[in-house]
């Protein structure tokens, strides 16, 4: 499904291409195959924030984060959301 159709009417702020094609949805960076999109998410020992890195390297199209990462490659669309586990 295209990004644009996923985010569709979420008060969500977007930096970058929103007409990728999306394949999962996922919560785990190991998990993470190309066309996936991550999400980053706030736990209470781990931050999904620092497995960002290890999301895009394995093929992460797209990350729903809590605020935009500048080290972060242009063809990796940044989702912003105060709270991404509202949307997990």
């Amino acid at each position: 499904m295209k990004l644009n159709h996923l985010i569709k009417n979420l008060p969500l702020k977007v930096k970058g291409n929103k007409s990728k094609e999306i394949k999962g949805i996922l919560i785990h960076s190991k998990k993470v195959y190309p066309g996936c999109l991550f999400l980053a998410l706030r736990g209470g020992s781990e931050d999904g924030h620092n497995y960002i890195h290890e999301a895009v390297l394995n093929g992460a199209h797209a990350v729903m984060l809590e605020k935009t990462i500048p080290w972060l490659p242009k063809h990796v669309t940044q989702i912003v959301a105060d709270d991404p586990r509202c949307y997990a």
